[in-house]
């Protein structure tokens, strides 16, 4: 296989992810990230523990549609950003299987689940992640409603959740995960 060198010069996101390079911060964009601290770790095959999402507050919740143990890490945008429909948007969706409660050690949750590996594009729950950086609410065909009292960012279609990300989605699958829920230390 031949690598232009454009590509060469790409860094590989396993090796990112790998090395703690890809860390995606939504405290910016997610409810509550003053009081609420969750943590993502995840297993790579290089390194054990390392450091994945960081968001505000979020929910882990069964998927009940599913009734087969399968469980989802959701957080929702803050600002008061919805969808085309008024319905609050995702700032990610992480399905997970095999989820199992660790402790709670000085007001922190800590679980361990794995990235559910039948979560990809013709999945039922499909895995909704971004990368570093993402923000709907700042799409050029995102607006703010001029209906709601006070005004609101609405995000463009289909972005109601992050999209569907298959060379992320490729490297975590199946992935061990580690969930720390908590409070901002202040």
């Amino acid at each position: 296989m031949r690598v232009s060198p454009k590509d060469a010069l790409k860094p590989d996101l396993a090796s990112m992810l790998a090395s703690g390079g890809l860390v995606t911060d939504l405290r910016s964009i997610t409810r509550r990230s003053k009081l609420c601290l969750t943590r993502v770790f995840v297993d790579t095959p290089s390194k054990e523990h390392v450091p994945w999402l960081v968001l505000g507050e979020s929910r882990v919740e069964t998927q009940r549609e599913r009734h087969d143990g399968s469980w989802r890490l959701s957080a929702f945008l803050g600002g008061g950003v919805t969808d085309v429909e008024e319905d609050s948007a995702y700032a990610l969706r992480l399905p997970l299987v095999g989820l199992f409660f660790e402790r709670v050690s000085y007001q922190s949750s800590h679980l361990t689940a794995w990235v559910d590996p039948n979560a990809g594009p013709t999945g039922f729950e499909r895995f909704h992640v971004p990368r570093p950086g993402y923000d709907p609410a700042k799409l050029p065909n995102a607006w703010m409603c001029e209906t709601c009292k006070p005004s609101h960012p609405i995000v463009p279609e289909g972005y109601y959740v992050p999209p569907f990300d298959p060379e992320l989605y490729r490297i975590v699958r199946g992935a061990r995960v580690e969930i720390e829920v908590g409070v901002v230390e202040t």
